[in-house]
């Protein structure tokens, strides 16, 4: 999948987390639960939560994707096979 679509779906998660989040907090002050702040602080925190690890890892992935694994293909070949194709390519 391309970054921007995971990147999409990720912030999907994290808004349908803030929108369960802030729904569970709403319905326990309903009933009578008291809470230090607003339910929309704990939906923001949910959201958070679910979203910026998730984040982190793909943005990691994604460099790691770059650099280690297409140094690692490049390895794979020999020498004189990148040599030949450096030359036909040029």
């Amino acid at each position: 999948m391309a970054f921007s679509t995971l990147l999409a779906i990720l912030c999907g998660l994290g808004l349908a987390f803030f929108f369960v989040g802030r729904h569970k907090v709403t319905l326990a002050r309903t009933q009578g639960q008291k809470f230090h702040s607003l339910p929309h602080y704990y939906g923001l925190w949910s959201g958070a939560l679910s979203f910026l690890p998730a984040v982190v890892l793909l943005i990691l992935w994604s460099i790691l994707d770059i650099q280690l694994f297409q140094t690692w293909v490049r390895d794979f070949y020999p020498p004189e096979l990148l040599a030949t194709d450096s030359v036909h390519n040029a």
